[in-house]
């Protein structure tokens, strides 16, 4: 009878370890096992910081310059455009197993077949007006532009795509062209992430001196010198554009990207943070008399509220180095969400504080979250969310209509619109949840 017990028990040890070792689908498809690959994983548990190290990856990144003539004016002078084209040329050509350049206008065309074939490192060193003008480069069709690049942006391939993306729009229905165009450019994203649910896209918008002919919506050139935005479109697998984020080191721009001003990370990924991403300051930007966290660090234990004060403040450091989201869009408390309603955020910065650092020192650089909450609220446990939506830099960067005039230094014609279309195609994905969400649990308060 025991010998049975024992070969009972080695039966439910072994089918234990089998249960925590097989990846079973738990309800999500795994994409490596060639079933529906159309799901997108969602809600999943926010890696630690320092557990999800950024590894070196097989990438082929090709680089693709529409060279319109719109696009004349940044090449003809020693600009910020050229710099920035050349350093993430050379970046790329280091750690991709493969670099390759193309212009893009009414088709792709391989820079090695034309005349600035060569060493690529030396390319933007040859690049003028004048031998770009390769293929169609009267006028520019963004959208399909957008279909070629993304057709062939697959397996682990991430296209970077340089160009003003300033729809062409002639006539006087402005409105329900650029409403026409928008949805071809959501059309287009939503077919390459059917294609790869991991598929994700960083947008840089850049500024750079100019010195060439402005078109307008309508193709009329205008002689221009100044200062003029233009964007880069960085496309492709989502584990192959976190490499290539930190490696070409697109959040600085005096060392990735000259003439950066402004940045935004789009994925089908929705994260839950839990007690190894998120914890309560006990010590700073709180006017609490006691903030006692339970055992996990990141419920509330015991609450003792200031009842001098008619706002109670309290704080959480969140550990964010692996979230996909940039960190201006992190830094706009406008940008969360807290329920109960009479909870708001009232600060979100990366800290310096060293009372709240020495309490968070596993994060490397923690965001921290200030809250209000107003003393007549009965149920204090809350829930916070980073809402889902389009950056305010965006809707600062649109002009409605660009007919016989250029816009500002820092506005692009329909460029909201565009962006618009991109989230669209993202949001069909995530069915509008958001980036990220934290309960929080207030066991006593007084």
């Amino acid at each position: 009878m025991k010998k049975n017990i024992s070969y009972i028990v080695l039966t439910a040890i072994i089918i234990g370890i089998i249960v925590v070792t097989q990846p079973w689908k738990l309800g999500r498809t795994l994409h490596n096992e060639g079933t529906d690959t159309t799901a997108v994983q969602l809600e999943n548990c926010l890696p630690a910081e320092g557990n999800e190290s950024i590894r070196i990856v097989p990438v082929k990144t090709c680089i693709y310059m529409e060279n319109s003539g719109s696009m004349d004016g940044y090449v003809n002078l020693n600009s910020e455009f050229k710099d920035a084209l050349g350093k993430i040329i050379v970046k790329s050509n280091n750690c991709s197993s493969s670099t390759d350049l193309f212009f893009v206008n009414d088709a792709i065309y391989d820079v090695q077949q034309t005349a600035l074939k060569g060493d690529i490192n030396n390319f933007v060193s040859q690049l003028n007006a004048s031998n770009m003008k390769v293929g169609a480069t009267g006028s520019s069709n963004i959208n399909k532009i957008f279909k070629m690049v993304l057709d062939k942006t697959v397996n682990d391939t991430v296209s970077i795509l340089f160009s003003d993306f300033v729809y062409s729009i002639k006539g006087t229905d402005v409105s329900s062209q650029i409403s026409n165009a928008k949805n071809a450019t959501m059309g287009a994203f939503m077919d390459a992430i059917k294609r790869n649910p991991d598929f994700a896209t960083i947008i840089l918008q850049c500024s750079s001196q100019f010195q060439g002919k402005y078109y307008d919506r309508n193709d009329h050139p205008i002689p221009f010198v100044g200062t003029r935005p233009y964007y880069i479109f960085i496309m492709g697998p989502y584990d192959k554009l976190k490499y290539l984020d930190e490696k070409l080191a697109l959040n600085n721009s005096n060392t990735g990207i000259p003439g950066l001003t402004n940045k935004y990370l789009l994925s089908s990924k929705t994260w839950t943070l839990d007690e190894n991403t998120v914890q309560a300051l006990t010590t700073s930007y709180t006017n609490s008399l006691l903030i006692k966290p339970d055992r996990n660090g990141f419920d509330i234990d015991f609450f003792k509220f200031d009842h001098s004060n008619s706002n109670w403040d309290f704080a959480y450091a969140l550990g964010l180095s692996n979230l996909f989201v940039d960190g201006s869009y992190l830094t706009d408390k406008n940008n969360y969400e807290v329920e109960p309603g009479d909870v708001s955020v009232i600060k979100a910065e990366y800290t310096k504080d060293p009372a709240a650092l020495s309490e968070v020192a596993q994060f490397s650089s923690p965001l921290v979250l200030q809250f209000s909450m107003e003393r007549t609220v009965k149920t204090p446990n809350m829930k916070v969310r980073l809402i889902n939506k389009i950056p305010a830099w965006v809707s600062a960067a649109d002009v409605a209509d660009d007919q016989g005039a250029v816009p500002s230094p820092t506005q692009t014609f329909a460029i909201g619109s565009l962006i618009a279309g991109v989230y669209e195609a993202y949001q069909s994905q995530t069915s509008g949840k958001p980036i990220f969400e934290f309960e929080v649990k207030i066991n006593k308060y007084k």
